[in-house]
């Protein structure tokens, strides 16, 4: 019996980006115990910098606009990856496991039934199938059961069963809404087999299906199946991305009047939620970075940033837009436009031709930063910390952080952004070997009380 990976959106795009070394902390090493790094490290500080975690960076920013500390009851407790952190540093796992946790997970609970693919709607739609065959009063008994029954061959297809032994559609369907059912279900099974063309087929045929769950569903799955066509080409068998040349547009093009066909229809639909953030992906597979970035700040400025919502929508613009080759388009509202600041304030080492390591420097110049002045319109101290960061990991220019970020150390407590702030003085005092330098910190200590604040202060 053969079986195979029936992959998602979602699946390859998580897999592609846990290649991203940009973002994603490397557990084999241990931090380099000092403050602020330009290079990318191996964890993040309380400090927002070049070397933190980008993730780290944007829910810091996130949380400070809301006005939320990074708090919780207690730190976390190391575990093997993160025994050489102490309270100075923190992963982005760390970091959701103690803003969100939760319930312990048996040993053999491994997620949701086909995680990773097309196929994990297949059982958490079950019940919404089975409901609807119950609330049509147009289907028989026998009708009823036939269809319930026919919906375990979309199980045997997503498990990769060959066709030849899989279950026979049901015959004998007589009543319009059950032979609705039954093209749903056909429709459904060509699209978790990858039968593209057919799948559209058979949902477009459902436009005017007599049973209303049918209709809407249908409606939804046309866009689905859109965007899954055009991505088919652009993963390799291991889920690795391999850029916008091998996206079929065509196919993203009618995934997108799909979906906002299926909105302007259903505005408050079953799966309104679903809809919209596949259009999210949509401008992604066509390259809009500009589309795609104004959507994004638009969700920064709407989610709640105490939910566990926001990380996710985090790790989404991570994967999806801060790495992205057209970085300028990228920059969309002050927070999206601070975090990606940062990343192009890292240091990094490249090969040459000769494989040879080679520092190059950062992207970012002075005069970019004067030109974003009205992005950050009504968030000087967040400019001003932006500029200051250049200042002080590019530029060099220690005693332009002081006359940009002046003494506010005796705060009773401070924001991700103010904390920062003071950090980064404090860190070009000690650049220039000013004598008040021991004072300053021992000021900040009594305002630093959010996680990881007092030991970073400390170090």
């Amino acid at each position: 019996m053969k079986r195979k990976v029936l992959w998602s959106a979602a699946g390859m795009g998580l897999l592609a980006a846990s290649g991203i070394a940009w973002a994603c902390a490397d557990t084999s090493c241990t931090p380099s115990w000092k403050l602020g790094s330009a290079g990318f490290d191996c964890a993040s500080s309380a400090v927002l910098a070049p070397g933190n975690d980008s993730r780290v960076n944007l829910l810091f920013l996130l949380r400070g606009k809301a006005g939320l500390a990074v708090d919780a009851p207690k730190y976390p407790d190391p575990d093997y990856e993160s025994s050489g952190y102490g309270r100075n540093f923190v992963d982005w796992r760390l970091l959701n496991e103690t803003l969100f946790p939760q319930p312990p997970r048996a040993e053999d609970d491994y997620g949701p039934d086909f995680a990773g693919s097309r196929c994990i709607s297949l059982n958490t739609g079950t019940p919404a199938f089975m409901a609807a065959l119950a609330a049509n009063a147009a289907l028989s008994a026998t009708e009823r059961s036939a269809l319930g029954t026919a919906r375990q061959r979309l199980e045997q297809t997503c498990k990769g069963i060959e066709p030849e032994v899989v279950a026979e559609w049901p015959t004998g369907l007589s009543s319009p809404a059950a032979k609705a059912f039954l093209t749903y279900l056909q429709a459904s099974d060509a699209f978790y087999a990858e039968r593209w063309a057919e799948a559209e087929r058979g949902f477009a045929a459902l436009a005017q299906a007599p049973d209303p769950w049918v209709r809407e569903t249908a409606a939804y799955m046309l866009g689905r199946v859109s965007l899954n066509a055009a991505q088919a080409g652009a993963f390799d068998e291991y889920g690795w991305y391999e850029g916008l040349k091998q996206v079929e547009q065509a196919a993203v093009t009618r995934a997108k009047a799909q979906l906002a066909a299926y909105l302007k229809a259903y505005p408050n639909g079953r799966y309104a939620a679903s809809a919209t953030g596949l259009q999210r992906r949509a401008l992604w597979l066509e390259g809009d970075t500009k589309g795609l970035a104004a959507e994004y700040a638009r969700l920064l400025g709407s989610v709640p940033a105490g939910t566990e919502a926001s990380a996710r929508l985090i790790e989404e613009i991570d994967n999806k837009l801060l790495f992205a080759g057209d970085r300028p388009a990228a920059a969309s509202g002050p927070l999206l436009l601070a975090a990606l600041d940062l990343v192009q304030m890292r240091e990094a080492v490249v090969e040459d031709e000769d494989g040879e390591p080679q520092a190059r420097k950062p992207g970012l110049t002075e005069a970019d930063l004067a030109a974003q002045a009205p992005a950050f319109a009504g968030e000087p101290e967040l400019y001003g910390f932006v500029q200051a960061s250049h200042a002080f990991y590019v530029q060099k220019d220690y005693r332009k952080v002081l006359t940009l970020i002046p003494d506010d150390a005796r705060r009773s407590e401070y924001s991700p952004v103010a904390f920062s702030r003071q950090v980064l003085r404090g860190m070009a005092l000690a650049a220039l070997g000013d004598r008040n330098e021991g004072g300053f910190w021992r000021e900040l200590l009594g305002g630093s009380k959010a996680l990881w604040q007092r030991p970073t202060v400390e170090l």
